[in-house]
């Protein structure tokens, strides 16, 4: 009987790790979840940035991850959309993504109402090992002004060892 049963048993275990353990992507829980002011006429904006670097590299994209420790919603999706910012000190989590690459840094920005401000990033090797790094930086949009320190990250991650041009 029970052997009978063992295929029965092994196609219902099977789908029930092929299909019953998908989710969807967790969101952040409330109190971590950034809440944008209302009053427009008191705020400021900042989005992300994107850089293009050739035709067959993918987009490098800088984007705000984090304002004051809480996340924003779908921000890589978001990059280029601005993010409305309340006057006064706040924390910038910025975060470099060129897939499967990213990095992050934490910028201090004074947040001056009816201002707005763009991340910008550029990236490079260094070092004789060629490490890769990405900095990070916040601009008044309108004087192109620099208004934080610059930050260099380290950036992880790894694209394997597939070269479609070799000739092994």
């Amino acid at each position: 009987m029970v052997l009978r049963c063992l295929p029965l048993i092994l196609i219902a275990g099977s789908l029930f790790v092929a299909f019953g353990c998908r989710s969807t992507p967790a969101r952040p829980p409330a109190q971590v979840e950034y809440v944008p002011p209302t009053r427009s006429s008191e705020v400021a904006t900042i989005q992300g940035s994107r850089r293009r670097p050739g035709f067959l590299d993918e987009d490098h994209v800088g984007y705000v991850l984090m304002v004051d420790r809480k996340y924003l919603a779908n921000p890589a999706k978001n990059w280029n959309q601005p993010v409305l910012l309340a006057p006064g000190l706040r924390i910038i989590t910025a975060e470099y993504l060129n897939p499967p690459y990213n990095a992050r840094a934490d910028l201090t920005l004074d947040v001056k109402p009816g201002v707005s401000y763009q991340l910008k990033i550029v990236n490079g090797t260094e070092g004789a090992d060629g490490k890769r790094f990405n900095d990070f930086w916040i601009v008044e949009t309108a004087k192109g002004t620099i208004v934080t320190l610059v930050h260099h990250a380290e950036v992880t991650g790894s694209k394997g060892t597939y070269n479609p041009f070799s000739i092994n």
